[in-house]
C-alpha cells in the first residue's frame, strides 16, 4: 500500500491522540454526556484543536505564498510586518481593557493595515522583492518598539496579559472565534488554489512572470489573501512563530516545487504541526501549561541551527 493512502488515516489517528492526550481515545467515542470528561472534550479540547489547526494551516500557507512573492525562503509573517500589525492592535485592546471579544476584531484590522502599508509601500516606491522584505522587518520593529512604549505606561497586571498573549496562547481558544476565522480561511484558500499556477511563475523573477501574462493585481490578490490568512492566525492565537518557515520548507524537501501539492500539503502539515505543538505545550508540564508559541520557538531555533550547520564539514563545537 502506497504511504499517500495512509496519510488522512494517520491524521485522523493523530488528532484522536490529542483530544485525548494521549491516553486511550477509544473512550471518546462512549462519553457520557454528564460526565466532566465530556464537557472538557466538546468545550474545550475540541475549539482548541480547531483553532490550533486553522492557526496552524494559515501561517504555513501565507508564508508559501510570501516566499514565492517575494523569492525569498525567509518570507513569513514577521518579515511582512503583517504580524507586528496585529500584534500592537491586540496589544492596545488589552491594555485599554477593552472587551475580550474585540481582541481579535482589533488584530485583524492591525494585519490589515500592516498589509496595507506594505502594498501601498511597494507600488508607490517600486520595491525589489529584497527591499520589500527590509521594509516588512523595520515595520515589524516599528509596531514592536510602540507595543514596549505601550508597556512602560501600562500597569504589570495589563501587560503580563497582554505578553501571555503575544507569546501565541491557543488557550485562549473559543467556539465563539470559530465562526469569524473559518469563512476568512476557506476563501483565502479557494483563492490561493485557483491561482497556485501563478505562485510558481511569479516565484521565477519579473521577466518571465511578465512574459508568461501574470499582472500585478494577480500578485495583489495573493499577497491580501495572505495577509488575511495571517490576520485570523494571530486574531485567534497571538504570535506564533517559525511555523510559517519550518512546514513550507519541510514539504518542499518531499515534494518539490510542485505548486498544486504545495498548497494542498503545507496548511495540512501547518495544521498538524500546531495541534502537535499545543498539545506538547499543555500536557508535557501538567498541571501547568505554556504557551505554544514557546514550543515552535524551541523548535523552529533547533531546525534553523540544524540547516545552518549542515553540510559546513566544521565541527559546531
Amino acid at each position: 500500500m502506497k504511504i499517500k493512502y495512509l496519510f488522512l488515516p494517520l491524521i485522523i489517528l493523530l488528532y484522536l491522540v490529542f483530544l485525548s492526550s494521549g491516553g486511550n481515545f477509544i473512550n471518546l467515542f462512549s462519553l457520557n454526556q454528564n460526565t466532566p470528561d465530556y464537557f472538557i472534550i466538546t468545550n474545550l479540547r475540541i475549539p482548541r484543536l480547531i483553532i490550533a489547526s486553522i492557526t496552524g494551516a494559515s501561517l504555513a500557507l501565507s508564508a508559501l505564498v510570501f516566499q514565492s512573492i517575494f523569492r525569498n525562503p525567509l518570507a513569513e509573517a514577521y518579515t511582512t510586518g503583517v504580524s507586528g500589525g496585529a500584534s500592537f492592535a491586540a496589544a492596545f485592546a488589552i491594555i485599554f481593557a477593552m472587551p475580550p471579544s474585540s481582541i481579535p476584531v482589533f488584530a485583524f484590522a492591525g494585519a490589515s493595515l500592516s498589509a496595507a502599508a506594505t502594498v501601498i509601500a511597494a507600488k508607490r516606491f517600486e520595491l525589489s522583492d529584497s527591499r520589500l522584505i527590509l521594509f516588512g522587518v523595520s515595520l515589524n520593529m516599528f509596531f514592536s518598539s510602540a507595543v514596549m512604549l505601550l508597556f512602560s505606561f501600562s500597569e504589570s497586571r495589563a501587560v503580563h496579559k497582554a505578553l501571555s498573549w503575544m507569546m501565541g496562547d491557543i488557550s485562549i481558544a473559543r467556539f465563539e472565534l470559530v465562526p469569524f476565522i473559518i469563512p476568512v480561511f476557506i476563501i483565502s484558500f479557494i483563492v490561493i488554489l485557483f491561482n497556485s499556477q501563478k505562485l510558481t511563475i511569479i516565484s521565477f523573477g519579473e521577466s518571465f512572470r511578465i512574459g508568461s501574462g501574470v499582472k500585478n493585481s494577480d500578485i495583489l490578490v495573493l499577497f491580501l489573501a495572505g495577509s488575511a490568512l495571517v490576520s485570523i492566525s494571530v486574531s485567534a492565537a497571538g504570535v506564533i512563530p517559525f511555523v510559517g518557515l519550518i512546514i513550507p520548507h519541510l514539504v518542499r524537501h518531499f515534494v518539490g516545487d510542485n505548486a498544486n501539492k504545495l498548497v494542498l500539503l503545507v496548511p495540512v502539515c501547518g495544521a498538524v504541526f500546531l495541534a502537535l505543538c499545543d498539545t506538547f505545550a499543555r500536557t508535557v508540564f501538567y498541571p501547568f501549561e505554556i504557551p505554544a508559541g514557546i514550543i515552535t520557538g524551541f523548535i523552529g531555533g533547533a531546525f534553523f541551527l540544524m540547516i545552518i550547520f549542515r553540510g559546513t564539514g566544521r565541527k559546531v563545537i
